[in-house]
């Protein structure tokens, strides 16, 4: 009967020694898959963020770009607005002075 009890825990600890080597053969593989996932992962979330990137800088030029043409159709008009009252004083002026010419007087 000892032997028996020796012999069942020899078979106990030789299964154990399995389901451990098993284990850790698990584990390993588990950790293989685990770093490839997470190159998969950062390789993916890197090109996402260049996208998003690349997207956001083209947005970005444009609201630039329409913000400087809108800019400049002010300033442009306000400009525009400046000379004409410049001008209409100034006519005035001219007309006195071609009056002076022609009448010859002062």
């Amino acid at each position: 009967m000892t032997e028996e009890i020796i012999g069942a825990i020899a078979a106990a600890e030789e299964e154990a020694a399995a389901v451990k080597n098993k284990a850790v053969e698990e584990a390993a593989d588990r950790a293989a898959q685990a770093e490839v996932r997470a190159a998969e992962i950062l390789r993916s979330s890197e090109e996402v963020c260049r996208a998003y990137r690349e997207t956001q800088m083209k947005a970005a030029a444009a609201n630039a770009e329409k913000a400087y043409r809108s800019a400049l159709s002010e300033q442009g008009a306000a400009a525009r607005e400046y000379a004409d009252r410049l001008s209409e004083k100034a006519d005035r002026f001219v007309g006195i002075i071609v009056g002076r010419i022609v009448r010859g007087g002062r």
